[in-house]
């Protein structure tokens, strides 16, 4: 809590929050409830959030006008009005903090002009980053060298000017930390603040002898939904096959025909469920404590240094994973042991890859009762560690 520390209020605030989907709404719920609904606590969304969204959290205020990847040529102008128009309705102070749950160059340069603009009552202004690249409609481009180099520079510009009251932070990735930290000046290296997940007394529901295999989350070209679809077309039919298809995107043209026509394969099957929509949080977690396992094929040059808030949420609730080779989830794999980790070519095609998921997964399904032994054990790490407690004294320990 802050009543120990120097802080008075704390304005959480998430640009991408306007559906009931991933950790834009995950992590407000959590801390909402962790802070009990004190007055102290503020929470302000996007302005096209739902209804749905406002009813979960308490005095949920939507003033944001964009989310944090549109209008990224603007220069931060969009976000610094945001700021402003806060400021005259809650007259921040000295001893107020603006947490920015996810953040990206406009926050960042909003924050440094918002700030720049006032001479007192300047707030501490926490900018927590979740990913390097911007989202593409065309992952290709993505991993081509000149992107790579524009998109460097253009964090590097963004990060040469930060305010004595900005404070920087990542996700747990000691890669994507040490990315950043090449970039800014010394004096301003980027800190981590762990993922607050809601603590939860659920645990995961017995299967019985069934093996519940589960791809979860969007459908993304880089999170490899198209690589689990011809993974498991031929896994054995006494395993359940749960598959999320939400917003498929990123493939080419060749691509989603190749998708279209796997995916229609797959409904004929009686041991297959496929389910078209995103649920809220709560519904979510039960699909993750439902699943015996959980497959995360993302593409190593989009998750080499990112982190994967499913994964966290399959380690707090002990369910093991099957990862690919050279992302952050491999490391923690090759740490615990609580899951398998399949060989990622990326210079080979789908049907390679897919070939190598498969046999990661039998491999995964034959050590089942393993591999939950060792999630289960490693679950009270990661509990402990990616919950509400340890964001905020993580939060307080940044800004003290």
């Amino acid at each position: 809590m802050i009543e120990n520390s120097n802080i008075d209020r704390i304005f959480f605030i998430e640009p991408n929050l306007i559906k009931g989907m991933g950790h834009v709404v995950e992590f407000p719920i959590s801390l909402n409830k962790y802070f009990e609904n004190s007055p102290k606590i503020y929470f302000n969304a996007n302005k096209n959030v739902y209804s749905t969204v406002r009813n979960k959290i308490e005095g949920l205020s939507g003033r944001i006008s964009k989310t944090c990847f549109e209008k990224l040529d603007s220069n931060g102008r969009y976000f610094c009005d945001d700021l402003k128009n806060i400021d005259n309705e809650y007259h921040f102070t000295s001893n107020d903090l603006v947490v920015v749950l996810t953040s990206y160059w406009n926050e960042i340069r909003g924050s440094y002009q918002y700030l720049n603009r006032i001479e007192k009552n300047l707030p501490g202004i926490v900018l927590w980053i979740h990913q390097i690249y911007p989202p593409s409609d065309e992952f290709e481009i993505t991993i081509q060298k000149k992107y790579k180099q524009k998109i460097k520079i253009s964090w590097k510009d963004t990060l040469k000017n930060i305010h004595n009251k900005m404070f920087l932070a990542c996700t747990p990735s000691l890669k994507m930390k040490h990315y950043f930290d090449s970039l800014v000046d010394s004096k301003k290296n980027m800190n981590i603040l762990p993922l607050p997940y809601e603590q939860s007394k659920r645990t995961t529901k017995d299967n019985g002898d069934q093996i519940k295999i589960s791809f979860l989350g969007d459908g993304r070209y880089e999170k490899g939904l198209l690589l689990f679809l011809n993974a498991v077309q031929d896994i054995p039919g006494n395993n359940k096959i749960f598959i999320q298809n939400i917003s498929p995107r990123g493939y080419s043209s060749k691509e989603r025909k190749e998708f279209d026509f796997q995916l229609q394969e797959l409904i004929k099957r009686d041991n297959v469920i496929i389910y078209n929509k995103p649920r809220f949080p709560d519904k979510f977690m039960e699909l993750v404590l439902s699943s015996s396992l959980i497959v995360l094929p993302y593409h190593p040059y989009s998750y080499d240094k990112r982190v994967s808030g499913i994964f966290i949420q399959a380690m707090r609730s002990g369910i093991p994973c099957v990862v690919s080779e050279g992302t952050w989830m491999a490391d923690e794999i090759d740490r615990s042991g609580s899951g398998v980790v399949f060989k990622y070519n990326i210079t080979r095609g789908c049907k390679h890859n897919s070939t190598s998921l498969r046999n990661a997964i039998l491999n995964a399904t034959d050590k089942i009762q393993l591999l939950k032994h060792r999630a289960l054990t490693n679950s009270v790490s990661y509990k402990k560690e990616y919950s509400p407690n340890n964001f905020v004294d993580s939060l307080l320990k940044i800004t003290d």
